[in-house]
C-alpha cells in the first residue's frame, strides 16, 4: 500500500476547478469510506507480499523531509518537469463524481489526449457532463474496453461483479484495471477477470474532487514496472503531495510546545475527540468490509 498525490500546478488547478464546475450539476454523489492503517495487520505485511507496493516509512532525515521516487521526465510549457506516460487508450467505466476528477486531472497535467478516452455510463445525463472535456461517450461498457491498455472502474460496488464478467471478454488480458469501488479486494476482481489479470485497487478522499486529494492504493502481484509508474502518474494528477512519513511524525512538526496547535490538540484530546474519530474510521471499516463480502463478519475492534 502506498500514500500517493503530488502537487498540481496553479494552472492546472484553475482549469480542474473550472471543468468540474461546468459539469458537475447532473452528478450522482457518492459517500467515499476511509479506513484507518491500524483496522487490520494485513496492511502492515512486507512490501513483497503486497504485490510491491510500498510501506509508509518515518525513515527520512530532517522534520519535512521527501522522498521521492526517480523517473523520466520532461519539461512542460511551464517549464516544469512531469513523468513521461504511454497510454494509448483509456477507457473509463461508470462517469461519476470521481471518475469525473481523475479524468479531469488527467487531461489537465496533459497525461492523454481527450481523442483517447471513452467513458461508459448507461444514464444519458451522467455522459452529458463529459461533453465540455470533448472525450468520447457511449452507454456499453464492453465497447469502451475494447482496445484499452487501461480500464478505470468507478462504478458502485452492488453492480461491480456483473460490469466485470461483462467486460472480461472485450478486455485486453494485459490491460490494466484500476478500480476506485470502495468494498471488493484484489483477489475479489482477479477471481472474476482472471488469477492473472493486472489489477491496482485504490481508495481517493474527497478532496480529489477539487485535487487536493491523497489516494492510498495497492496493486497485484501481475502488475509491471510500467504499469506501476503509469498509476503512480494517474492517480497523482489530482493530488497535492507526497510524504513518506507517518502523520503523526507531521503533525509533531507543527506542533510548537505551548502553542495554538498544542492548545487545540490538548482540549480535543480532554473532550473526547479521538475516540470518536476512531469510532467512525472502525464504522467506515466495518462498512467497508460489508460492501467487499456477500456476509457480514464482525470484527472485534483493536484497542486505540
Amino acid at each position: 500500500m502506498q500514500f500517493l498525490a503530488t502537487k498540481l500546478r496553479p494552472s492546472a488547478l484553475a482549469r480542474q476547478a473550472s471543468r468540474l464546475a461546468a459539469s458537475r450539476a447532473s452528478a450522482c454523489r457518492s459517500p467515499l469510506l476511509l479506513t484507518a492503517a491500524r483496522a487490520t495487520n494485513a496492511w502492515l505485511q512486507p512490501a513483497a507480499s503486497l504485490g510491491g507496493v510500498a510501506r509508509l516509512s518515518s525513515g527520512d532525515k530532517g522534520p519535512f523531509a521527501r522522498s521521492h521516487e526517480k523517473k523520466q521526465q520532461v519539461s512542460d510549457d511551464d517549464g516544469e518537469n512531469k513523468p513521461v506516460v504511454e497510454l494509448s487508450r483509456l477507457a473509463v467505466i461508470g462517469g461519476g463524481n470521481m471518475a469525473e476528477a481523475i479524468l479531469t486531472g488527467m487531461l489537465a497535467e496533459g497525461l492523454i489526449p481527450s481523442s483517447k478516452v471513452m467513458v461508459s455510463d448507461p444514464n444519458p445525463a451522467m455522459r452529458k457532463k463529459y461533453d465540455t472535456m470533448d472525450v468520447a461517450t457511449c452507454s456499453r461498457n464492453s465497447s469502451a474496453v475494447k482496445g484499452a491498455d487501461v480500464i478505470l472502474v468507478a462504478v458502485k460496488p452492488q453492480v461491480l461483479d456483473d460490469v466485470l464478467r461483462n467486460v472480461k471478454a472485450a478486455m485486453d488480458p494485459e490491460a490494466l484495471v484500476i478500480s476506485v469501488v470502495a468494498g471488493p479486494r484484489i483477489k475479489q476482481l482477479q477471481m472474476i477477470l482472471g488469477e492473472d489479470s493486472h489489477v491496482i485497487r485504490t481508495m481517493p478522499n474527497t478532496p480529489a474532487m477539487i485535487g487536493e486529494g491523497t489516494t492510498v492504493w495497492a496493486q497485484s502481484g501481475e502488475v509491471t514496472s510500467v504499469q506501476h509508474d503509469l498509476t503512480k502518474a494517474i492517480l497523482g494528477s489530482f493530488g497535492v503531495e507526497s510524504e513518506n512519513v507517518h502523520p503523526v511524525v507531521l503533525r509533531n512538526n507543527i506542533t510548537s510546545p505551548g502553542g495554538t496547535t498544542a492548545a487545540g490538540l490538548y482540549r480535543a484530546e480532554k473532550n473526547g475527540f479521538r475516540a470518536v474519530i476512531a469510532d467512525s474510521i472502525w464504522a467506515a471499516y466495518e462498512r467497508c468490509l460489508e460492501l467487499g463480502s456477500s456476509e457480514h463478519i464482525q470484527r472485534k475492534r483493536p484497542r486505540s
